[in-house]
């Protein structure tokens, strides 16, 4: 037997949206062992697959295309985006050879086209380029896996994003270091009659937190007892292209809630400020926008 391959993660369709600068798959059956120990025994007498539970998570460079791609009809990727048969995902493993990567049919493909995809992380510093993390709930029977096939699309790393500039109740915020923002979609999945696999997935709660860390130690003793939101209060991502950083980039803009900074230490100091939305009456509670300026 001789042992000539191994695989890397490569870009994704989503829906018709090529999602590449994929730094990272993680496929997770989420099987769930049981071992009942009843009746007083020592050793269990039954090993079982109680629970199944499939997820797929996806790291990216290309936060703004997969942002886009996630928006659903209320253009908010904060709802999650469906897959079915007319909205597939489709991720692929790529074979690689001993000195290079393999060629056309050789690779392994993935075809979800039930189950439900939304974000949950965006971060970038002052350094290296920022990611955004993806996660799908792939529901009973909604993963196709076949071999022997050809990879689709072209890769590019077009797209980087580094820490942007700040508004905490309209006023800037000096020394940004980092942005993230938890998009704190909680994947709620269901099943019926008994079934292993789960039969339905819906968005349960959301409870995202926007998150910047800064060199400025006054904005920590301003807000260190919370503080309500005002006005406009934000967080940024900023664009970049191979040779300069651009005055454009990706806005989360808060319009209610509260800012309160969490606990300062490190040597220097950088105070980390965390914005929590709550919903008013007429808007969402946290508003993108991936062609913001600066």
């Amino acid at each position: 037997m001789a042992f000539d391959a191994i695989y890397y993660p490569y870009m994704v369709d989503l829906d018709t949206a090529a999602i590449d600068a994929v730094s990272d798959h993680t496929f997770d059956p989420g099987a769930q062992v049981i071992r009942p120990m009843v009746d007083g025994l020592l050793d269990p007498k039954l090993a079982a697959v109680s629970l199944i539970n499939n997820r797929f998570n996806l790291t990216t460079h290309a936060c703004k295309t997969a942002l886009e791609a996630l928006n659903n009809v209320e253009d908010d990727p904060f709802s999650g985006k469906t897959l079915a048969v007319a909205d597939t995902m489709t991720l692929f493993l790529q074979k690689a050879t001993q000195y290079s990567r393999a060629g056309a049919t050789s690779h392994i493909k993935c075809v979800v086209d039930s189950g439900l995809v939304a974000p949950m992380t965006m971060q970038a510093g002052n350094d290296a380029p920022g990611t955004l993390t993806l996660q799908a709930v792939i529901l009973a029977g909604g993963a196709t896996w076949s071999t022997s096939q050809s990879l689709a699309g072209t890769p590019a790393m077009d797209e980087m994003y580094y820490a942007g500039t700040c508004k905490l109740n309209n006023t800037p915020v000096d020394g940004v270091q980092s942005v993230s923002v938890d998009f704190a979609l909680n994947l709620q999945i269901e099943r019926e009659a008994g079934s292993q696999e789960a039969a339905a997935a819906f968005v349960g709660t959301r409870t995202p937190v926007l998150r910047l860390v800064t060199r400025d130690a006054a904005v920590w003793n301003t807000y260190k007892h919370g503080v309500a939101i005002s006005s406009a209060t934000r967080v940024c991502f900023r664009a970049a292209n191979a040779l300069t950083r651009e005055s454009t980039g990706i806005s989360f803009t808060v319009a209610q809630g509260i800012i309160i900074s969490e606990p300062i230490s490190g040597n220097p100091m950088g105070p980390t400020i965390a914005i929590y939305p709550s919903k008013d009456a007429e808007n969402e509670m946290v508003v993108m926008d991936t062609a913001a300026v600066l």
